[in-house]
């Protein structure tokens, strides 16, 4: 592990943040206005259909929550090789980023803090798996194929894992529990300089 006594770096990874606090906060102002919408339409006897809902939102709900899940990734990453770089050299770091992200969250700390965890039953781990699922799905879309009636590509039918603003109110604040969990364990300079740079108002 590389000796740290100063050190200086970039922090494009903070703009991520502060870009998912932007997008988070539009977010709930466009799910405040679709909550309304349905309140209004149960008033006024009009069927709550994907119609009426297409016809005034459009693909605007699913376009943020896209944005949401990929600024989180970035954002994650971002955090976790900035961590990584100030414990290796050089040729180190290479090997470590090639890892998967969730193996960087997961098991590359322990590495450098053997009393690290990040529980595989626990929420936690739990909803980085399925952010990293998600985002996997957004960059990789397969669709399914018909050929003269017959399936010829499975492809993925593209669905939230859970209810979808419940699945984006979880990806916009696992930075911050990732990080959170991180300076349990570490309560290193580096890492509070990660918490002091990436602090984000969403909880």
């Amino acid at each position: 592990m590389t000796e740290l006594n100063s050190f200086s770096a970039t922090a494009f990874h903070a703009v991520l943040g502060k870009a998912l606090e932007i997008q988070f906060t539009q977010y709930l102002e466009l799910w405040k206005d679709v909550q309304e919408f349905g309140f209004k339409s149960q008033i006024d006897g009009e069927s709550d259909s994907w119609q009426n809902y297409f016809r005034r939102f459009g693909f605007t709900v699913d376009s943020s929550r896209i944005i949401i899940t990929l600024l989180s990734c970035s954002y994650l990453e971002g955090m976790i090789n900035f961590y990584i770089e100030s414990k290796t050299d050089a040729e180190q770091f290479i090997i470590f980023d090639r890892r998967p992200l969730l193996e960087k969250w997961v098991t590359i700390p322990r590495l450098f803090i053997p009393q690290y965890t990040l529980p595989k039953n626990e929420q936690l781990y739990n909803d980085l798996f399925l952010l990293i699922k998600e985002r996997n799905a957004i960059a990789h879309p397969k669709p399914i194929f018909d050929i003269n009636g017959k399936r010829v590509h499975k492809g993925d039918e593209h669905k939230p894992p859970i209810n979808g603003h419940e699945f984006t109110l979880r990806n916009a604040s696992l930075p911050s529990k990732l990080i959170e969990n991180l300076w349990r364990y570490d309560q290193s300079d580096v890492v509070r300089l990660i918490k002091f740079v990436s602090e984000v108002d969403i909880k």
